[in-house]
Protein backbone atom coordinates (compact mmCIF):
# COMPACT_ATOMS: atom_id res chain seq x y z
CA UNK A 1 0.00 0.00 0.00
CA UNK A 2 1.39 3.38 -0.98
CA UNK A 3 0.55 6.50 0.91
CA UNK A 4 0.15 9.70 -0.94
CA UNK A 5 2.20 12.52 0.40
CA UNK A 6 1.09 16.12 0.35
CA UNK A 7 3.22 17.70 -2.42
CA UNK A 8 3.55 20.97 -0.52
CA UNK A 9 4.74 19.11 2.59
CA UNK A 10 7.36 17.44 0.39
CA UNK A 11 8.44 20.85 -0.93
CA UNK A 12 8.69 22.19 2.61
CA UNK A 13 10.73 19.19 3.75
CA UNK A 14 13.01 19.41 0.71
CA UNK A 15 13.74 23.03 1.56
CA UNK A 16 15.32 21.88 4.83
CA UNK A 17 17.60 19.35 3.13
CA UNK A 18 20.17 21.55 1.35
CA UNK A 19 22.97 19.36 2.70
CA UNK A 20 21.25 16.22 1.42
CA UNK A 21 20.60 17.02 -2.25
CA UNK A 22 19.72 13.46 -3.24
CA UNK A 23 16.93 13.29 -0.66
CA UNK A 24 15.72 16.79 -1.48
CA UNK A 25 15.64 16.06 -5.19
CA UNK A 26 13.81 12.76 -4.65
CA UNK A 27 11.14 14.56 -2.61
CA UNK A 28 10.71 17.26 -5.24
CA UNK A 29 10.61 14.84 -8.16
CA UNK A 30 7.99 12.76 -6.33
CA UNK A 31 6.00 15.91 -5.54
CA UNK A 32 6.08 16.79 -9.24
CA UNK A 33 4.84 13.30 -10.10
CA UNK A 34 2.05 13.60 -7.52
CA UNK A 35 1.03 17.11 -8.59
CA UNK A 36 2.20 17.63 -12.18
CA UNK A 37 0.08 20.77 -12.63
CA UNK A 38 1.20 22.44 -9.40
CA UNK A 39 2.93 25.72 -10.12
CA UNK A 40 4.40 25.78 -6.61
CA UNK A 41 6.03 22.38 -7.04
CA UNK A 42 7.25 23.25 -10.53
CA UNK A 43 8.89 26.45 -9.31
CA UNK A 44 10.38 24.67 -6.28
CA UNK A 45 12.02 22.04 -8.49
CA UNK A 46 13.24 24.74 -10.89
CA UNK A 47 14.81 26.67 -8.00
CA UNK A 48 16.41 23.51 -6.63
CA UNK A 49 18.19 22.87 -9.91
CA UNK A 50 19.03 26.53 -10.44
CA UNK A 51 20.63 27.01 -7.02
CA UNK A 52 22.48 23.70 -7.29
CA UNK A 53 23.86 24.95 -10.61
CA UNK A 54 22.28 22.08 -12.54
CA UNK A 55 21.47 24.42 -15.37
CA UNK A 56 20.51 21.82 -17.98
CA UNK A 57 17.81 20.53 -15.66
CA UNK A 58 16.78 24.07 -14.75
CA UNK A 59 16.34 24.91 -18.46
CA UNK A 60 13.91 22.03 -18.85
CA UNK A 61 11.91 23.26 -15.86
CA UNK A 62 11.98 26.85 -17.18
CA UNK A 63 10.48 25.53 -20.42
CA UNK A 64 7.72 23.88 -18.40
CA UNK A 65 7.15 27.16 -16.53
CA UNK A 66 6.81 29.01 -19.84
CA UNK A 67 4.32 26.43 -21.10
CA UNK A 68 2.37 26.63 -17.84
CA UNK A 69 2.25 30.42 -18.07
CA UNK A 70 1.17 30.29 -21.70
CA UNK A 71 -1.70 27.94 -20.82
CA UNK A 72 -2.81 30.24 -18.01
CA UNK A 73 -2.82 33.26 -20.34
CA UNK A 74 -4.31 31.36 -23.27
CA UNK A 75 -1.50 31.90 -25.75
CA UNK A 76 0.61 29.60 -27.89
CA UNK A 77 3.00 27.57 -25.75
CA UNK A 78 5.80 28.18 -28.26
CA UNK A 79 7.21 31.54 -27.20
CA UNK A 80 8.94 31.83 -30.59
CA UNK A 81 5.59 32.54 -32.20
CA UNK A 82 4.61 36.18 -32.00
CA UNK A 83 2.05 36.70 -29.25
CA UNK A 84 2.47 40.44 -28.69
CA UNK A 85 -0.74 41.28 -30.55
CA UNK A 86 -2.76 38.54 -28.82
CA UNK A 87 -2.30 39.66 -25.23
CA UNK A 88 -1.59 42.99 -23.59
CA UNK A 89 1.33 42.37 -21.27
CA UNK A 90 1.18 46.03 -20.29
CA UNK A 91 -1.14 45.24 -17.36
CA UNK A 92 1.56 44.22 -14.93
CA UNK A 93 -0.98 43.69 -12.15
CA UNK A 94 -1.86 40.30 -13.62
CA UNK A 95 0.29 37.64 -11.89
CA UNK A 96 0.09 35.18 -14.78
CA UNK A 97 1.53 37.80 -17.17
CA UNK A 98 4.38 38.58 -14.79
CA UNK A 99 5.04 34.87 -14.28
CA UNK A 100 5.23 34.24 -18.02
CA UNK A 101 7.65 37.13 -18.56
CA UNK A 102 9.83 36.15 -15.61
CA UNK A 103 9.89 32.50 -16.76
CA UNK A 104 10.91 33.48 -20.29
CA UNK A 105 13.54 35.86 -18.92
CA UNK A 106 14.92 33.12 -16.65
CA UNK A 107 15.01 30.76 -19.61
CA UNK A 108 17.03 33.29 -21.62
CA UNK A 109 19.39 33.79 -18.70
CA UNK A 110 19.96 30.06 -18.33
CA UNK A 111 20.63 29.66 -22.03
CA UNK A 112 23.20 32.44 -21.83
CA UNK A 113 24.88 30.78 -18.85
CA UNK A 114 25.03 27.56 -20.86
CA UNK A 115 26.71 29.38 -23.76
CA UNK A 116 23.70 29.08 -26.04
CA UNK A 117 23.95 32.73 -27.08
CA UNK A 118 21.67 32.77 -30.13
CA UNK A 119 18.86 31.01 -28.28
CA UNK A 120 19.34 33.29 -25.27
CA UNK A 121 19.15 36.38 -27.47
CA UNK A 122 15.95 35.12 -29.08
CA UNK A 123 14.26 34.46 -25.74
CA UNK A 124 15.37 37.75 -24.21
CA UNK A 125 14.37 39.66 -27.34
CA UNK A 126 10.90 38.15 -27.03
CA UNK A 127 10.69 39.40 -23.44
CA UNK A 128 11.75 42.91 -24.46
CA UNK A 129 9.06 42.97 -27.15
CA UNK A 130 6.39 41.84 -24.71
CA UNK A 131 7.65 44.14 -21.95
CA UNK A 132 8.56 47.38 -23.76
CA UNK A 133 8.78 49.29 -20.44
CA UNK A 134 11.40 46.76 -19.30
CA UNK A 135 9.85 46.10 -15.90
CA UNK A 136 11.47 42.65 -15.93
CA UNK A 137 14.91 44.09 -16.67
CA UNK A 138 15.59 41.90 -19.66
CA UNK A 139 16.99 44.71 -21.83
CA UNK A 140 20.14 44.95 -19.74
CA UNK A 141 20.54 41.19 -19.72
CA UNK A 142 20.03 41.09 -23.48
CA UNK A 143 22.70 43.76 -23.90
CA UNK A 144 25.12 41.73 -21.79
CA UNK A 145 24.43 38.59 -23.84
CA UNK A 146 24.98 40.47 -27.07
CA UNK A 147 28.21 41.99 -25.77
CA UNK A 148 29.57 38.57 -24.94
CA UNK A 149 31.69 37.41 -22.02
CA UNK A 150 33.61 39.95 -19.98
CA UNK A 151 36.40 39.77 -17.47
CA UNK A 152 33.85 40.34 -14.69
Amino acid sequence: MTTERDPMAAVAEASTLWGEPERAEALLVQAMADAPDSLEVLVALYRFYFYRNELDKAVALAERCIAHGAREIGIDSDWRREVAGQVDFGDFSLPRHRFYLFALNAYGYLLARLGRKEEAEAALSAVTRLDPHDRIGSAQLLGMVRAGPSED
